[in-house]
Formats: C-alpha cells, sequence, structure tokens
C-alpha cells in the first residue's frame, strides 16, 4: 500500500491518531491528507490512477 517505508510509516501513524470523524486520503501510495467528515463512516480513501 506504500511505495517506501516513510510513507507506510506515516499512513499507519495516521490511521492509528484518527478522530471518530476523520477519513485518512490516500493517492498513488501516499497519504495526501486527513479530512473532517460523518461519524461512524468511511476511515480511509484509496485513490489510485494509471496513467499511460
Amino acid at each position: 500500500m506504500a511505495r517506501r517505508w516513510e510513507d507506510f510509516e506515516i499512513i499507519v501513524e495516521s490511521l492509528l491518531n484518527l478522530e471518530e470523524d476523520e477519513t485518512l486520503l490516500i493517492q498513488s501510495e501516499r497519504a495526501v491528507g486527513i479530512f473532517k467528515i460523518y461519524k461512524n463512516t468511511h476511515r480511509l480513501i484509496l485513490a489510485n490512477a494509471l496513467i499511460v
């Protein structure tokens, strides 16, 4: 899920510290940001694009 160990560690740390109303966005195997949303919804959103 991550290209480098540094990215993996950032993702894991972010997931462990999420509040009830936050979601982590991961794009192209890197953490992009944490967004405030509704409680009891998705904790993680993955967005990958293949450009040829």
